[in-house]
């Protein structure tokens, strides 16, 4: 229903519908609606501009902020929803106060919380703050098709350089019921396409290189046990000898090293990650965006590092150096994981109830949202009623995920990091220690669970896809960039084993180059 806005006293609930409702008109003063919004006993002016409404409505913080944005389980997220409602009435109540086109009842309401006369300045800073934010939050959305001309300034703003309220309407409805194309992609430094196939290449290779490592270390216990070797210790140096004699080089030396590479190259990576991550001001405030990022990438920094540390173990490979990058990167991923997981402890104990927590989660898509242009806040705050429930299944089942599945990732990895490194740098234990590692039912145990944890990993990496947040044909020249970092650890795992089995036409070409 088309409605005459020049008309228009004051509307409630802005954005909760398609078309304005519950709005006081200048023809009908005394109608239901003017009756409830200007009655004596009425908030609209007392919680939505704090009395002073001039001086607040032109404060984009004021405007866009709350409690929940801010603290997660604190507050209800009312207060942008009651400011911003009130604030976008100001400026057409200012002038028709001043015009004396109010009945004297609302003129004596409205002059206790708006002056008859607003400066121009006034006005303008007024318009802006109400209509930057939402502009700028469509331009920043996946799809602006939803709200590309509902949400121009055109559509905003009136003739009169005042908000046009069916255009606010129509553009808040169009952002709160727009589900996820409402909302921008996560920055792709953290889950971009490319950087998120980094993640999972890492988690397969590590799960490659185990079944690879299974193959050889079957066969040189097979050869072991035939020559009457220990099964479980180093390959005698004079066997190793004539094996080279025989095949060159084994393949088992040849993965061996590539191992140690691998393992190496996780450690620097997911290191970097971790240091990355503590730069991101994870110690001074409860973030939900950067905690759901950055949970999975911190047990990504310690269930495959320990996983290959256990493989180069066992072949008692790990020497100090690597332990010394294990023990860094394992340190550097703990500190993360916990001081990101402490953000998580209190939606265990204090919100008990699905809604209450859904409504804190909700912080998750207000910091994707957040854009200078609305005080670092986000517009979607402003959504009335039950408007915007985006993601509502997805984020309550990732946040289950995060709760309770990475301390068990954790912990599994944490206990056999700390029986690895008491068997490795503990001499009166290494003895006994190594036995019972290398015993066959214990190493199948090891071996077992550390695959079915690289199966939880892999799922909570999936939360930036469950919830949508990463831009699936942005492959900008960063994306590539991460997912060709371990192109070179399969690529030198080729190269040396051609050269291994075939010396002579490698130095026959580079003989040929020299010439």
């Amino acid at each position: 229903m088309a409605i005459n806005t020049s008309a228009l006293i004051f509307c409630d609930n802005i954005g909760i519908e398609a078309d304005l409702r519950n709005c006081c008109t200048l023809d009908d003063q005394s109608s239901p609606a003017c009756r409830q919004i200007f009655a004596d006993d009425s908030t609209v002016f007392t919680q939505g501009c704090n009395g002073t409404c001039v001086e607040y409505c032109r404060k984009r913080r004021y405007l866009y902020s709350s409690l929940r944005e801010d603290l997660a389980i604190v507050g209800n997220g009312q207060a942008p929803v009651r400011h911003h409602n009130t604030c976008s009435n100001v400026p057409q109540l200012s002038r028709l106060l001043s015009q004396g086109a109010l009945s004297p009842e609302i003129s004596t309401k409205v002059q206790k919380f708006i002056p008859q006369e607003i400066t121009e300045v006034e006005k303008r800073d007024i318009t802006f703050a109400l209509t930057d934010c939402l502009t700028a939050t469509c331009e920043h959305a996946r799809n602006r098709s939803i709200c590309g001309y509902k949400c121009s300034g055109v559509n905003l703003i009136g003739n009169d350089n005042f908000p046009n309220l069916q255009g606010m309407n129509e553009c808040i409805n169009a952002l709160c019921t727009g589900d996820y194309d409402s909302l921008p992609f996560a920055d792709d430094d953290i889950v971009g396409i490319g950087v998120f196939s980094s993640y999972i290449l890492q988690c397969v290779l590590v799960v490659l290189f185990c079944f690879v490592f299974i193959f050889h270390d079957r066969t040189r216990t097979k050869k072991s046990k035939h020559q009457n070797h220990d099964a479980y210790g180093p390959v005698d140096q004079k066997d190793e000898e004539k094996g080279k004699k025989e095949d060159v080089k084994s393949h088992r030396e040849i993965f061996a090293e590539v191992l140690e590479q691998l393992h190496l190259a996780q450690c620097f990576f997911s290191g970097s990650l971790q240091i990355a991550s503590l730069c991101q001001g994870i110690f001074s405030s409860t973030d939900l965006l950067f905690t759901f990022l950055l949970i999975p990438l911190a047990t990504n920094g310690a269930l495959p590092v320990v996983f290959t540390y256990f493989l180069l173990f066992r072949w008692n490979r790990a020497d100090l150096g690597i332990t010394i990058h294990t023990i860094l990167c394992w340190l550097l991923s703990t500190i993360v994981y916990w001081t990101l997981y402490e953000h998580l402890i209190p939606f265990n104990h204090d919100l008990k109830r699905d809604n209450l927590r859904y409504r804190a989660y909700q912080q998750f898509f207000f910091k994707l949202s957040a854009i200078q242009a609305c005080g670092d806040y986000s517009a979607l705050a402003v959504c009335p009623g039950s408007t915007f429930n985006v993601g509502r299944d997805a984020i309550s089942s990732s946040s289950r995920n995060l709760r309770v599945l990475t301390p068990i990732i954790w912990s599994f990895a944490t206990f056999c990091f700390a029986i690895l490194l008491a068997v490795q740098l503990i001499p009166k234990i290494r003895s006994f220690g190594n036995k019972i590692l290398h015993n066959p039912v214990i190493y199948w145990l090891f071996i077992l669970c550390f695959l079915a944890g690289m199966g939880i990993q892999l799922s909570l990496l999936s939360i930036g896809t469950s919830l949508k947040m990463m831009d699936p044909m942005d492959w900008s020249f960063g994306q590539i960039v991460a997912v060709i970092v371990w192109i070179p650890i399969v690529w030198q795992w080729a190269y040396v084993e051609f050269t291994a089995r075939w010396p002579g036409e490698t130095s026959q070409s580079e003989e040929g180059q020299m010439q």
